[in-house]
């Protein structure tokens, strides 16, 4: 019977992840749609549309290269044998690879895998960042033309793989990137945009974090049962 009450409770727990995956992959569903359609339709009531060479897109929206709006520039070289526990955070070519006791970029910056498998994987780095030499920043030439937030949504969500060279080594350049095509709506409608991504965002994360707390719990709790410091008993009757 006390077999049964620990199976009984840490099936709970067990559950309770599996309620919150299903979550997190439903807004990740909607997420993918709402990017297809708020990069070729916009979120403000459009009426008429153009062809353009990157498809259909408002009439009003410009179409520009990368190297026309944003600044590219590849981050410094850390030896990996320089990280430390602590510090500022250093971005590689995924992300945090561990932390330093310096920051090459006071603000948070678009970041662009350069070099590797993960090649063309966008990240968004945090204020007072190490970023690397695997990773390239694209930054606004002008903030009161294109919203940082949106960039790095628009980037995630395009493909950018024709930027790609190499086999052995794959790469992006300043040069494959800076030609790069991007539909450009006006800053207000940029904004919008990325604030109901970023809704999105917070919500898959608020429940990455739960994850990530009921982990915990369910791992404490499987410790204090299977060892005896905590007993439960069965409520089916004898």
């Amino acid at each position: 019977p006390e077999q049964r009450a620990i199976a009984s409770v840490l099936s709970a727990f067990d559950r309770l992840l599996e309620t919150l995956q299903k979550q997190i992959h439903h807004y990740q569903r909607i997420k993918k749609a709402l990017m297809k359609l708020y990069f070729s339709r916009g979120v403000f009531k459009h009426e008429r549309f153009k062809n353009t060479p990157i498809g259909k897109i408002p009439e009003t929206w410009e179409v520009k290269k990368v190297i026309e709006v944003a600044s590219l520039q590849q981050g410094k070289v850390l030896a990996t044998s320089k990280l430390l526990p602590k510090g500022y955070p250093v971005y590689g070519a995924n992300g945090i690879i561990g932390y330093y006791d310096q920051y090459t970029h006071e603000k948070e910056e678009v970041l662009v895998t350069c070099r590797g498998s993960t090649c063309g994987t966008i990240n968004m780095s945090s204020p007072r960042s190490f970023i690397t030499n695997n990773a390239m920043v694209v930054s606004p030439l002008n903030l009161n033309t294109l919203n940082k937030r949106f960039l790095y949504y628009l980037l995630s969500y395009s493909d950018l793989s024709r930027t790609i060279a190499g086999t052995g080594q794959p790469q992006i350049t300043k040069t494959s990137l800076s030609s790069f095509l991007i539909p450009l709506p006006s800053l207000s409608e940029q904004k919008e945009i990325a604030r109901r991504l970023l809704a999105i965002d917070n919500l898959i994360e608020n429940r990455r974090k739960m994850c990530f707390h009921v982990e915990r719990a369910k791992k404490k709790m499987m410790k204090l049962l299977l060892t005896g410091k905590l007993r439960v008993q069965s409520h089916s009757a004898s």
